[in-house]
């Protein structure tokens, strides 16, 4: 991936986390987004289908399962969830989510890595 595509996304996904807590989504840069998909919160997730999910629950994910490649997906907080670092989730430190928290995440196709943050 070159450094032009990868700052675009890095703008793509700060222009829809703004908008991620208002639970409809437009197509921005080629990324197709929908209506939030409600998750419950597990020891491994599964984000197959859908690219915004409403993360409920209180349990503590350490993986989720593979997503194709560039796969990009933002996981919104219902109400306390955490997301440890390690496994295949690549992040800047662990995620302790509280309600309207937002973080996105980009496959590798094995790998989930951080691309953004918000603590709202």
């Amino acid at each position: 991936m070159n450094k032009n595509l990868k700052l675009g996304l890095v703008i793509g996904s700060v222009l829809l986390v703004a908008i991620a807590a208002l639970g409809m989504y437009q197509s921005s840069g080629g990324i197709v987004v929908g209506y939030r998909t409600s998750v419950a919160s597990a020891t491994t997730m599964n984000l197959s289908s859908g690219s915004v999910f409403n993360v409920t629950g209180t349990a503590v994910c350490d993986s989720i399962r593979p997503g194709a490649a560039g796969k990009i997906v933002w996981l919104v907080s219902a109400s306390t969830d955490t997301l440890t670092d390690g496994k295949n989730l690549k992040l800047a430190g662990s995620f302790n989510g509280t309600a309207s928290d937002v973080i996105c995440l980009v496959s590798d196709g094995t790998n989930w890595i951080e691309v953004s943050r918000s603590v709202n």
